[in-house]
């Protein structure tokens, strides 16, 4: 793997956590109050939400709709969250 493909994930997960810092200084640690099943269902939904964006993204044409893009990106960026709360909750010993 090249140092710059490195790089870029890293810049991703860090946006990923810039979300979770975001919303977590609103929140405080609400994802504790929902059983690990119900990240899976947020993930689920958020991943529904960005299959939606990209059917409506026309393959042939270079994605100029920068809302479109954002919502889809930010719907992936949420699934990394909810993983890492699943995984979180699961090292905890919390019961699925």
């Amino acid at each position: 793997m090249d140092i710059r493909d490195q790089k870029r994930h890293l810049e991703i997960l860090m946006q990923s956590y810039e979300i979770y810092t975001d919303r977590d200084r609103m929140r405080g640690d609400m994802w504790r109050s929902r059983p690990i099943y119900h990240k899976f269902e947020m993930m689920r939904e958020k991943t529904d939400r960005a299959e939606k964006a990209l059917d409506r993204m026309d393959p042939a044409v270079v994605v100029e709709d920068e809302e479109l893009v954002k919502e889809f990106i930010d719907s992936l960026l949420d699934n990394i969250n909810f993983a890492v709360f699943a995984i979180r909750e699961l090292e905890e010993g919390q019961r699925v």
